[in-house]
């Protein structure tokens, strides 16, 4: 992105940022929702938001835990909400990234990168959640976090 003037910047935090990070949050509700209107899967899973609005979806079984951090950011021009779901080391002082999910105002979602090919809409898809869970526990089963 080509920065011009301070506007470039302010221009779109004041017109979509309020929503955008609106949005992230009511996309982290869904997210626990959808866990919880599943009986059998809340079992196994415990997924919750905190005071802060992120979620955290642990499966204390295997020792999993992961969270979730909100931030606004450029890709293009465009003003995009970053969602990224880490992890804590043992000694809690490092963090491993698992997925990055991208949000935009018009209700484009990549997972990856701004640029996936893969773009769904998280306002009217429903498969983004289960997708969502399952590109989790595959990046946390490929880093070696869990075994499955």
């Amino acid at each position: 992105m080509s920065i011009n003037s301070v506007s470039d910047i302010t221009s779109p935090i004041a017109n979509y940022g309020d929503y955008l990070e609106r949005t992230a949050i009511e996309f982290h509700e869904k997210i626990e929702r959808y866990w919880l209107s599943r009986d059998f899967l809340h079992k196994a899973f415990h997924v919750s938001i905190d005071e802060s609005k992120s979620v955290i979806i642990a499966i204390p079984k295997m020792q999993f835990t992961c969270m979730s951090r909100n931030r606004l950011v450029f890709f293009e021009k465009s003003l995009l909400t970053e969602i990224t779901f880490f992890v804590k080391n043992k000694k809690g002082d490092d963090e491993i990234t698992l997925l990055k999910c991208y949000m935009g105002f018009e209700g484009g979602f990549n997972f990856h990168h701004p640029e996936d090919s893969e773009q769904l809409n998280y306002l009217n898809d429903d498969n983004v959640v289960t997708l969502l869970y399952q590109k989790l526990i595959t990046s946390a089963s490929d880093k070696k976090i869990i075994s499955i």
